[in-house]
């Protein structure tokens, strides 16, 4: 697949990584070994709703660049990790399938959060646990990748965005279940927007969505649609794509179906993925890939 640019060393393969974190608070100094390599760093937790509701919070990790140089991390600084919410809800796969979703998005577009996976080592106060984990982009890497600019703004206009980008957006939230995000607006009315980067490239704003717990295909215990749209579970799909794009809609569809088998190879490949979740999330996404040919979808 062609890149609009070069991602950094991290993200330019899929290969697992292994190592280890010892710790003593989610918020402080902590040590990160990694590929023969031993990193300074500092943790912090992060998050909103998945700080509320996990045993093991999301957390931010700050580097120290001048331990970075020839590493694996070589052109980093801050990363976002994102970690197992408990045991039980890693043990069903949701971590894998949440992982899953990212990597099915980098396959539609180079306008997607690049991923990685690391099996982790957790050690505090003598006592260690493995799980998996993987760290995101920095949206400074991708907009820098994309040959944009992050845009600070409270809103952003409909008329606005990028046509195809937005309906792109629009049906892979619909075949993965995802209601939780805006392109338009977020939940405070000086920042822009829920669970979406905006980034300004020429004369348009290219949404880069991210966080994809609360989904159909993850579907952990806490997930729940808000009440305004009018469905009882994330597994029931919803569309939220916008009328005035309906001319990229088929262009879209059409890009689905292209790529339906690479993305079924992905997913049975992804050995982090336990087969009962492997299973489950198959037959839901056999679902959309079934309709796709006769999709009609209500816009707004």
């Amino acid at each position: 697949m062609a890149w609009g640019g070069e991602p950094t060393r991290l993200f330019s393969e899929h290969a697992p990584l292994a190592g280890e974190l010892q710790y003593t608070e989610y918020d402080g100094a902590a040590t990160l070994r990694v590929d023969g390599h031993t990193f300074d760093i500092t943790l912090e937790k992060r998050g909103k709703s998945r700080l509320r509701r996990c045993r093991f919070p999301p957390l931010r990790v700050n580097f120290k660049r001048e331990q970075l140089p020839d590493t694996v991390f070589a052109g980093q600084n801050k990363l976002k990790l994102v970690t197992h919410c408990s045991n039980s809800d890693e043990r069903q796969g949701n971590l894998a399938a949440e992982y899953l979703i990212y990597r099915l998005y980098n396959h539609l577009t180079d306008e997607s959060f690049r991923v990685r996976w690391i099996d982790i080592d957790y050690v505090k106060n003598g006592r260690s646990s493995t799980h998996g984990a993987f760290f995101i982009e920095h949206k400074r890497s991708l907009a820098a990748r994309l040959d944009a600019q992050i845009l600070e703004t409270a809103r952003v206009a409909r008329e606005d965005l990028d046509p195809l980008a937005a309906t792109r957006i629009a049906l892979f939230a619909y075949m993965v279940g995802n209601t939780d995000y805006s392109l338009e607006r977020g939940p405070s009315p000086d920042e822009c927007c829920h669970n979406v980067v905006p980034l300004q490239r020429a004369d348009k704003v290219l949404p880069v969505p991210y966080d994809f717990d609360s989904t159909g295909v993850v579907d952990p215990d806490y997930a729940q649609p808000v009440a305004q749209l009018g469905i009882r579970s994330v597994r029931q799909r919803l569309y939220r794509g916008y009328c005035m794009h309906d001319a990229e809609l088929e262009q879209v569809k059409a890009q689905f179906a292209a790529g339906g088998n690479t993305m079924s190879r992905l997913m049975e490949n992804l050995q982090q993925l336990p087969e009962r979740k492997r299973s489950k999330v198959q037959r839901y996404l056999g679902r959309f890939f079934e309709e796709l040919p006769e999709l009609s979808v209500n816009c707004r």
